[in-house]
């Protein structure tokens, strides 16, 4: 993922920062996630917020897809970077079903 300087300045502009969670205030998808579009004319894409937020405080993200960005505080929004960590998708559903079972 590139970013121009002018994109990183428009990503974090999108946020509010709470003592905890860092909160998308933008365009968010159906289960909350924070989209931010990226690329440049002509050749634009939406991004999860979350990706570029661990993309700009830990470098590239993995690129498998077996490869999640976890929520540590199950936020959708929350693109803190200490809540983030990238994790394969077994641990990300195993961690998802531990934190539902324990919601109940």
């Amino acid at each position: 993922m590139e970013l121009t300087p002018k994109q990183i300045r428009r990503f974090w502009k999108r946020v509010t920062k709470t003592e905890d969670c860092w909160l998308w205030d933008k365009g968010r998808d159906t289960k909350g996630y924070g989209q931010f579009n990226v690329g440049s004319s002509g050749n634009w894409r939406i991004v999860k917020a979350h990706r570029v937020s661990f993309y700009l405080t830990h470098g590239d993200v993995p690129t498998s897809r077996r490869v999640h960005i976890d929520h540590l505080c199950h936020n959708p929004p929350c693109v803190n970077p200490d809540h983030l960590e990238a994790v394969t998708v077994s641990t990300n559903l195993l961690r998802h079903f531990a934190w539902v079972r324990h919601q109940r």
